[in-house]
């Protein structure tokens, strides 16, 4: 949960958090001031959502909805009466970020841990779109796209060590310079001018079948949703490092310069060990996902 001095400067209520982990490519649509994610589905991922009831006082979990595997659905919507937009008068861009923000400074909550994908630092040129599925993309992976309203995002958790964005045809890291720290994962709080119901429902409908979030004094919703790879997937070692999923967002995004791999120092905590964790997309021919769920004309 985010920081009490920032929850209470932003003058709303919390009735909902939300963890993103894995292969997902989030936007702040800014005309239509919701985020949208793009759950990538990849056939070595597994995307997965659960929600807890929260104890806002012992931070107790109950389960609400157990840990399921969502199919492949075109969208995840979540909607809300009495949203509160408050937080974007303090923070326009939908996301925490504080000054002096630096890879190479303390851990915090800034959103601008996780790797934009627009921003030139990562080397594969410019953005020039995004590309939908058809017959101009054949080999173009399905999308899942989450709609997650009123919501003001931040970075959970950082990684302890640099990554490294190297050339996909050098297929190691070599030499390549260091990237910096990034998220390990994204979080985001629901806000709303007073209590009120959240509602999940998919496209088609009925996919799921989440009850209602139904208002608990003292409590709110955790709603955790994860793409991670599936048991036993193999991972690519080279130089110390491990491949992450960075490369998987080129099948979703179209670049005009060589296409970058992500390597990481592995994770003593789990196997996978890369960069399955989200990243964002701020660029002005980005100002939407909703492309990636409308098949070419």
């Amino acid at each position: 949960m985010l920081p009490t001095d920032i929850l209470t400067t932003v003058q709303a209520i919390t009735v909902a958090e939300v963890r993103i982990d894995g292969l997902a490519l989030s936007c702040f649509n800014n005309a239509a001031k919701r985020w949208e994610v793009a759950f990538v589905r990849d056939r070595h991922h597994r995307f997965r959502i659960t929600v807890q009831l929260i104890n806002g006082n012992t931070l107790e979990a109950e389960e609400v909805f157990p840990l399921t595997e969502v199919p492949e659905v075109r969208s995840i919507d979540f909607t809300l009466a009495n949203g509160s937009n408050n937080h974007f008068d303090q923070f326009p861009n939908g996301g925490i970020e504080l000054p002096g923000f630096s890879r190479k400074g303390p851990s915090s909550a800034d959103i601008r841990w996780a790797i934009d994908f627009g921003d030139p630092a990562v080397g594969h040129g410019n953005v020039t779109g995004l590309k939908r599925k058809g017959p101009g993309n054949p080999n173009r992976v399905p999308v899942t796209l989450a709609r997650i309203p009123h919501a003001l995002f931040y970075t959970n958790q950082v990684t302890d060590t640099s990554v490294v964005l190297a050339p996909r045809r050098n297929n190691r890291p070599g030499r390549s310079p260091q990237f910096g720290r990034t998220n390990d994962d994204t979080a985001a709080v629901i806000l709303a001018d007073r209590p009120t119901d959240v509602r999940i429902v998919t496209d088609p409908p009925g996919a799921l079948n989440i009850p209602v979030l139904t208002p608990v004094e003292n409590h709110y919703y955790r709603i955790v949703l994860v793409n991670m790879d599936r048991e036993g997937t193999a991972h690519e070692v080279q130089d110390g490092r491990v491949k992450g999923d960075h490369h998987h967002f080129y099948n979703i995004v179209a670049v005009d310069g060589d296409e970058r791999d992500l390597w990481a120092v592995p994770k003593a905590d789990r196997n996978e060990s890369g960069d399955c964790n989200p990243e964002i997309i701020k660029n002005p021919n980005v100002p939407t996902l909703e492309p990636l769920i409308v098949d070419e004309g």
